[in-house]
């Protein structure tokens, strides 16, 4: 080929060098569509789960785990019960104070659903939380909650998703809780490890 035909591809050959050499997220603009939906969750041992990033980080309050959206009332929690701690209670009793959970309108069952390849029970019902500035009944704010609970042989998984009643079933947060419940791993209980010991 002539000097003259191989000056026809110098433009071509410029621009294929300028991509090898300048990375394709140097503009932050472009670099922020390539973050994650979601993170995981590792800093508690009974349990690990994906949350949104735009939430934030989770939070962590009175040993539970808590995550909230920064635009909505909106919260869900999971937490872990040790069948040692004072405070644990059973599994046949926490059921019924799950059903019992509510107002009159609620119906006071407890659905069995799987979390984590595991047999759970959820139950959803109302709070109603009055205004002391109005007449008893006159104004009220309603929330919606769902709780889960996992009974493990080392305690009690405890998962809750509350949000004001026009929020809950939304589906900007209805699908991250999905999500989180799809995600969450419960750690298996670990085996004390006995010591050898050679006779003498």
């Amino acid at each position: 080929m002539t000097a003259r035909g191989w000056s026809r591809f110098a433009p071509i050959a410029a621009a294929a060098a300028l991509c090898a050499c300048t990375p394709f997220y140097t503009t932050p603009v472009i670099g922020r569509f390539f973050l994650p939906t979601y993170y995981r969750y590792l800093e508690n041992p009974r349990f690990s789960f994906d949350y949104p990033r735009v939430w934030g980080t989770p939070k962590v309050s009175g040993g539970s785990v808590v995550m909230r959206p920064p635009d909505a009332a909106v919260e869900i929690m999971v937490g872990f019960q040790d069948k040692s701690a004072a405070s644990f209670v059973p599994p046949d009793r926490l059921k019924q104070d799950l059903a019992a959970l509510g107002s009159v309108e609620d119906a006071h069952r407890l659905d069995e659903v799987a979390v984590s390849s595991r047999t759970a029970y959820r139950v959803r019902y109302t709070t109603h939380r009055y205004d002391p500035q109005y007449l008893l009944g006159a104004k009220s704010d309603v929330t919606l909650s769902e709780a889960i609970f996992v009974a493990e042989p080392h305690g009690n998984v405890l998962i809750a998703y509350r949000a004001p009643v026009d929020a809950f079933w939304k589906k900007k947060y209805r699908r991250r809780y999905e999500h989180f419940l799809e995600s969450l791993v419960i750690a298996a209980p670990v085996k004390p490890v006995r010591r050898y010991v050679p006779p003498q």
